[in-house]
């Protein structure tokens, strides 16, 4: 007896029942094994929902601490700090960073990284706007971006001294205002 393992809204597999005896089952066993694979599809749709719960629960509690950190006396660097804390986290990162994006040109505000000196990289996050327009002038007008191997694609300095600490992949993603303008962009690394 086969019988469509359902899950909602499609198929996700199939059941396969058998016996060495002859015309062993018959239409309501068939029916009866309908009814359990639609049981076992529920649940796999219930476990989808719960981890889907849990990391929506993950990313609001690290944003709630993101916040947290908005508190009195807090400066961009201390915010900053908490951010890249928690991107690393929540993405398993091994390096995040975050560089402000003003009229007089970028500054790389936090970094935390297992493989990269903070100093040097903090060397190759700062310089004019113009200098980073170019590099990164399609990113800046985008969204988020996937450098899914920095041995094929770096565009800049920092992607550079990122690949040769032994980074390899890269997340970018531009920081925007409520107007939409890109004010700074957070990067996101791991080795593979």
């Amino acid at each position: 007896v086969v019988g469509p393992l359902v899950e909602v809204p499609a198929l996700l597999g199939l059941v396969t029942v058998a016996s060495t005896v002859a015309h062993r089952f018959g239409p309501q066993d068939a029916a009866h094994l309908h009814d359990l694979s639609r049981a076992v599809g529920l649940a796999v749709d219930r476990m989808r929902l719960i981890t889907g719960m849990a990391e929506t629960s993950l990313m609001l509690a690290a944003q709630a601490r993101v916040l947290a950190a908005l508190a009195p006396g807090a400066t961009l660097e201390s915010v900053g700090e908490v951010f890249v804390a928690e991107a690393r986290r929540l993405f398993n990162a091994d390096h995040a960073a975050v560089a402000q994006i003003g009229a007089g040109g970028y500054r790389l505000v936090a970094i935390s990284s297992d493989f990269v000196n903070e100093a040097a990289m903090r060397e190759d996050g700062s310089g004019p706007r113009e200098q980073l327009e170019a590099i990164y002038h399609d990113f800046l007008r985008g969204e988020a971006q996937i450098v899914s191997d920095l041995s094929v694609r770096r565009t800049g300095p920092y992607e550079e001294r990122a690949f040769l600490a032994g980074l390899r992949t890269m997340m970018r993603v531009p920081i925007r205002d409520s107007a939409g303008e890109v004010t700074g962009i957070v990067a996101l690394a791991s080795p593979a």
